[in-house]
């Protein structure tokens, strides 16, 4: 089995990216293959931290890394280990997302 891979948010709590939803984010976001660590330390060194509409979520925001101006990487906080729900480029800014 494919164990899944941990990062940990900038207060060093765990966060965990499963490969149901990295096999989520790289089918809607080839432009994302190759950048799992990328996507794994925006996480771990956001630019910015937003809240979800969804209750229970966070947006973490990193400028430069992707093919666009951000990439971001949606985190759920509702119950056990918080994990990566979705990641992907962006050209929205986190101050007026």
């Amino acid at each position: 089995t494919v164990r899944p891979r941990e990062t940990h948010d900038p207060w060093g709590r765990p966060v965990v990216l499963t490969l149901p939803r990295w096999m989520h984010v790289i089918r809607r976001h080839k432009e994302l293959l190759l950048m799992i660590d990328d996507v794994l330390d925006v996480v771990t060194r956001p630019d910015a931290i937003t809240p979800d509409p969804m209750a229970g979520r966070w947006r973490y925001w990193r400028a430069g890394i992707g093919p666009t101006k951000w990439v971001r990487v949606v985190v759920a906080w509702q119950e056990g280990l918080p994990w990566i729900v979705t990641a992907f480029p962006t050209g929205d800014d986190p101050l007026d997302a």
